[in-house]
């Protein structure tokens, strides 16, 4: 009994510390383009980080996090990757309108970005080249990570690829 006693205790008095903590997570639509970079903006403007709920489909939601830099760079990492959502830093290469555009595609489970990007001369003072970008994951659910079907990024959209697992298929969320 004085377990129980103990248990109803302390679920109550940590209960005020889950719930402000779930309230750092926003859901986010990244295939809505005015949403996704109205977030890349601000995050860019206040050089910080926050953390989404993405939904891929009904079954798959992922908690992300997505970073800003003041030099107008910004990461999505998701699951097992880090991607370049936005670059604006003349460093060679930028994206054309800032940030790529993203689509769902739940039925396959497929997450797809592109846009174009912008290859600078070495002086950074004009644009050398324009060429497109795609990037094709598809979730895996027996490995919990995205599977890369198509890269044609130029090397500029996957950072980094993690250890980190993403959500079974059969839970509503990570």
């Amino acid at each position: 009994m004085k377990i129980k006693n103990l248990l109803f205790f302390l679920f109550f008095l940590c209960q005020p510390l889950w719930a402000g903590a779930s309230q750092d997570l926003i859901a986010l639509d990244i295939t809505d383009k005015s949403a996704f970079d109205g977030e890349i903006k601000k995050l860019i403007n206040q050089d910080s980080q926050q953390d989404y709920l993405i939904t891929l489909s009904p079954r798959l939601r992922f908690n992300t996090r997505m970073e800003g830099t003041s030099k107008g760079n910004a990461t999505l990492s998701i699951a097992n990757l880090v991607l370049r959502v936005a670059d604006q830093h003349e460093d060679l290469y930028t994206f054309n309108n800032t940030t790529l555009s993203v689509n769902t595609y739940p039925a396959t489970n497929l997450l797809s970005f592109s846009g174009i990007i912008e290859v600078w001369d070495e002086d950074e003072e004009k644009i050398n080249q324009r060429l497109p970008l795609l990037l094709l994951l598809q979730y895996n659910c027996d490995k919990r990570q995205f599977d890369i079907l198509i890269d044609r990024t130029e090397n500029n959209v996957i950072l980094n690829q993690r250890q980190d697992l993403g959500p079974s298929c059969e839970n509503e969320s990570t």
